[in-house]
């Protein structure tokens, strides 16, 4: 879902990267090289993985822990929203 960065994503922004096997994060960068936000990810013990964007306008977009086909598919949404996807997150 994507809405305002707000306290909903607190657990995105605190818990679920102290709590990784692995985090990355990259930035977002349109056409033109201009940093648009940053994209942050994990990936629990427990095999699930985590996802949170911020966009410099303020937006935010972002799912809790899930597996498999289901991360897959929010992946591409949160792809969709960024002018530049990077190849090297791993899905």
């Amino acid at each position: 879902m994507a809405w305002r960065d707000d306290s909903i994503f607190r657990n995105l922004t605190l818990a679920y990267p102290m709590f990784s096997e692995q985090v990355e994060e990259r930035n977002i960068r349109d056409a033109k090289g201009r940093n648009w936000g940053t994209d942050r990810w994990g990936y629990l013990r427990s095999g699930e993985r985590w996802r949170y964007v911020k966009f410099s306008t303020g937006d935010a977009a972002g799912y809790e822990p899930t597996t498999g086909k289901l991360a897959e598919l929010l992946d591409q949404v949160i792809d969709s929203a960024c002018f530049a996807p990077d190849k090297n997150i791993a899905k």
